[in-house]
C-alpha cells in the first residue's frame, strides 16, 4: 500500500512558471481538449496583467499544493493598479486571487485547501480583502461563495467577488 501525501507550501519567484501553467488551467476550466500553446496564451494582454507583474517584493503571494512532492495546484494573489490589472480588480489595496488545479486533481478538495492557505497567508501579511473574477457558469463559483466571497460587481460574462479577510 502506498501513502499519498498532499502538502501546501508557500510559493516563491522560482514558482512563476508553474503559476503560469495554473493560470492557463484556470482560464480553460471548461475546456476538455488540448490547451492552446502556452506562449500564445501568455502573450494576451489581459493574461500578461495577471502574471508579468507578479512579484513577492510588492506583496504578491502564492501557495502551492504538492502531491507526493509534485505540484498539482496553486493559488496566488497579486496587487494591481489602475493601469495594470485583471478582471477582478477593485482597488490597489485589494489583491486579485488566481487559482488553478491540474485537471486530473480537480474536485478533490485541493482548491479549497489552497484558498484557505492563501487566506491565512493574507491575514499574516495584513491584507484586508481579496477579490476575484469568475465566470457565472464556473463550478468554482460555489466554492468561492462557500468560503465567504460575496458579489461585488457583475457583468454578463463575469462576477467580481470580494472576501473580507
Amino acid at each position: 500500500m502506498s501513502l499519498t501525501v498532499l502538502s501546501v507550501r508557500e510559493g516563491h519567484a522560482d514558482d512563476l512558471p508553474f503559476l503560469r501553467q495554473m493560470l492557463m488551467e484556470a482560464y480553460h476550466w471548461n475546456h476538455d481538449g488540448p490547451l492552446p500553446p502556452t506562449d500564445e496564451f501568455l502573450s494576451q494582454p489581459h493574461i500578461l496583467a495577471r502574471m508579468d507583474d507578479w512579484r513577492q517584493e510588492k506583496g504578491d503571494r502564492a501557495v502551492i499544493a504538492e502531491k507526493d512532492g509534485q505540484p498539482v495546484g496553486a493559488a496566488w494573489y497579486n496587487f494591481g493598479t489602475e493601469d495594470n490589472h485583471a478582471y477582478g480588480y477593485i482597488n490597489p489595496q485589494t489583491p486579485e486571487l488566481g487559482i488553478g488545479v491540474h485537471r486530473s486533481h480537480r474536485s478533490k478538495g485541493i482548491g479549497r485547501l489552497l484558498i484557505f492557505a492563501l487566506i491565512e497567508l493574507a491575514k499574516r501579511e495584513g491584507v484586508a480583502a481579496i477579490s476575484l473574477s469568475v465566470d457565472p457558469a464556473n463550478y468554482a463559483l460555489k466554492l468561492y461563495e462557500s468560503v465567504g466571497f460575496e458579489l461585488f460587481n457583475e457583468s454578463e460574462t463575469s462576477f467580481t467577488m470580494v472576501l473580507q479577510v
